[in-house]
């Protein structure tokens, strides 16, 4: 079944909130645990199966699936849990070990802005970010949140694009879901399994 197919998933006897906590946990376990990551998690790639012991999550399409450094996926743990803290000044931190290149007192609001775009939760292209391609400049992209904000790593935008997917997913499967604390929770392991 489509994992946003809710009916069908009902139908099944499949439960949505299962789906959605099976889904953020194979994907917190890809980044944090084995730093890979299926990075197309769009809902044609997403089928879900009944099982014996609960949902089955099938991913199809492993076109756009990385490896990721671990000078990437450690920052991320970090920048996962100082969202969950409300730690602004960590976050900041952990961006800029990723490679994202942002000055000490950059804007609040624009590197707000940026990780809303990084996580998928908020949208800001305006037109100006594409080139006659349609591809996005990461410079330009980076740039259009403050001056104190540099170029985006393209794996990082890659890891926000996955994640803002995911995140739509969740919300349509089962909007009171928590998905932070799960990622927290494999961001945590991976910290302790380095």
């Amino acid at each position: 079944h489509k994992i946003t197919d809710r009916g069908a998933l009902v139908s099944a006897g499949i439960n949505p909130r299962a789906v959605a906590e099976l889904l953020n946990d194979v994907y917190a376990d890809q980044l944090y645990n084995h730093h890979y990551l299926h990075a197309d998690p769009h809902p044609g790639n997403l089928l879900v199966q009944p099982g014996a012991d609960g949902p089955r999550l099938v991913l199809l399409d492993h076109g756009l699936t990385l490896a990721l450094e671990p000078e990437l996926v450690a920052p991320l743990g970090r920048m996962v849990r100082a969202i969950s803290e409300g730690d602004l000044d960590a976050m900041a931190a952990a961006l800029r070990e990723t490679g994202l290149p942002i000055e000490e007192g950059a804007d609040l609001d624009a590197l707000l802005g940026l990780v809303g775009v990084l996580l998928g939760g908020e949208e800001h292209l305006d037109g100006d970010e594409e080139d006659a391609a349609g591809s996005v400049d990461l410079g330009k992209l980076g740039r259009s949140f403050g001056s104190g904000i540099g170029d985006i790593p393209p794996k990082l935008l890659l890891v926000g694009r996955a994640i803002g997917l995911l995140d739509g997913i969740t919300r349509q499967l089962d909007p009171d879901l928590d998905a932070m604390q799960i990622v927290a929770r494999h961001a945590r392991e991976g910290e302790e399994g380095s």
